[in-house]
């Protein structure tokens, strides 16, 4: 089979995109979108390492060493960011390999229905002598399933914890009694971020942040909330573990003191 560069790069590329949007999904952690189209491209220029010969132990070694690096720069451009827990760096490389894994399933199961060698794969980079059309199918395909499989794992969540949800902003710092509900679905639809509603406290316009609006609808009526990005938060269990989290905090009028997350956010 030939096997043409520019159409090897594209594919990994495409590939890299869908692992790398999947994985951020399961674990609920956003990717700003330069640093996804990034980690995308580094993925897919990573698979031009199947041209390096793997004859001898330490051309094999070289190989697998540079590989190992490709995969760790395609992370940390993608998840890493500055305080970090050791917790999510986990769930974020563990999510990474299980959709690696079961993408590379999920084609060689395309590949043994269709009845006919369509793909190459080697250390984790691929090659379809397929339309594009099959590849788009199969990998929504995939999607599909992992959505479903990130919906019935945060409907199991057990709500019953009490929560405290700490928040970091422009030199203030706020601790609130967390709830965890999942009927907060409001979501920054440029971002992906998550929005934890909080009450009791301060209005925003007081932090100098830049405002974010973002569109809700409830059963109510549909509104605008406007949230901002804080410097840190991360939600604090009965047990005293803490959750570095990712999201947008926006403030409604309320006199308890408390904030409302969607508990999706702390997988």
């Amino acid at each position: 089979m030939t096997v043409y560069l520019d159409t090897l790069v594209l594919i990994n590329t495409y590939v890299s995109w869908l692992v790398l949007s999947l994985s951020s999904k399961l674990i609920h952690q956003s990717i700003p979108g330069k640093r996804l189209a990034l980690s995308a491209l580094a993925g897919g220029l990573s698979s031009l390492l199947i041209l390096i010969p793997a004859g001898t132990v330490w051309q094999t070694i070289l190989l697998y060493a540079l590989k190992c690096i490709s995969m760790l720069i395609v992370l940390l451009t993608a998840f890493y960011k500055n305080g970090m827990s050791k917790r999510r760096i986990f769930y974020a490389v563990a999510s990474f390999f299980g959709v690696n894994l079961l993408f590379s399933g999920g084609v060689y199961l395309f590949q043994s229905m269709l009845g006919t060698k369509v793909v190459y794969i080697k250390g984790m980079s691929y090659y379809f002598d397929i339309s594009l059309t099959k590849l788009i199918f199969m990998t929504a395909a995939v999607y599909i399933v992992l959505s479903l499989i990130s919906h019935i794992s945060a409907q199991r969540l057990d709500k019953a914890h009490s929560y405290i949800v700490h928040i970091a902003i422009s030199g203030k710092s706020y601790s609130l009694e967390g709830v965890a509900d999942t009927g907060n679905t409001v979501r920054d639809i440029f971002s992906g971020k998550d929005v934890v509603i909080c009450t009791g406290i301060t209005s925003c316009e007081s932090f100098g942040r830049r405002m974010i609006p973002v569109p809700f609808s409830t059963v109510n009526g549909e509104g605008v909330l406007y949230a901002v990005s804080p410097d840190k938060i991360f939600i604090e269990d009965e047990h005293g573990s803490k959750t570095d989290v990712s999201a947008l905090i926006a403030f409604t009028d309320g006199q308890l003191r408390r904030a409302v997350f969607n508990p999706k956010i702390l997988m």
